[in-house]
């Protein structure tokens, strides 16, 4: 932080009529002149940027899977005897005749149901931490020296 320099800041005169000895910068006696000094202060505030995003991002994978499952079949089969009954001659049909008999087969059929495995919920989290701020002030000082007499008389003679 600056802070602009007028030159109304630096030595204000009070009312009264205040005069200064030109030559060696002293002030005449029982008259005051006021010296302002300013210092710097840390005003630390804050204000929110963006660091970066997170994508979350949904996709299908596949993978190969198996399953064991019994499967049934049926065939027509002929098997012969030999028959020793003698009735049996009786009952002798000599027409043609054809009889048919269904054969099957079970085959595995795949089906798929989807159902709902897991929820992913997505928020944002905040944390708050603590951070130092360093940094410099200025603080304007004043100090007195006492000149010797002296080194007065030198300062008029040079101007």
């Amino acid at each position: 932080m600056a802070f602009e320099k007028r030159p109304s800041d630096d030595i204000t005169k009070r009312d009264d009529p205040i005069r200064r000895d030109d030559l060696t910068g002293r002030l005449e006696k029982e008259k005051e002149e006021v010296l302002r000094l300013a210092e710097e202060q840390l005003e630390v505030g804050k204000r929110q940027v963006e660091t970066g995003k997170a994508r979350i991002r949904r996709f299908v994978t596949e993978k190969p899977v198996e399953s064991r499952v019994t499967l049934h079949e049926e065939h027509a089969e002929i098997a012969r005897r030999a028959v020793t009954d003698p009735t049996a001659l009786r009952d002798v049909d000599w027409s043609d005749k054809v009889i048919e008999v269904v054969e099957t087969d079970e085959q595995p059929v795949v089906t798929k149901t989807a159902r709902v495995a897991e929820e992913v919920l997505i928020r944002r989290e905040g944390a708050d931490h603590v951070e130092t701020v360093r940094d410099t002030v200025r603080r304007q000082q004043v100090e007195l020296e006492r000149l010797p007499r002296d080194a007065v008389r030198d300062v008029k003679k040079t101007a």
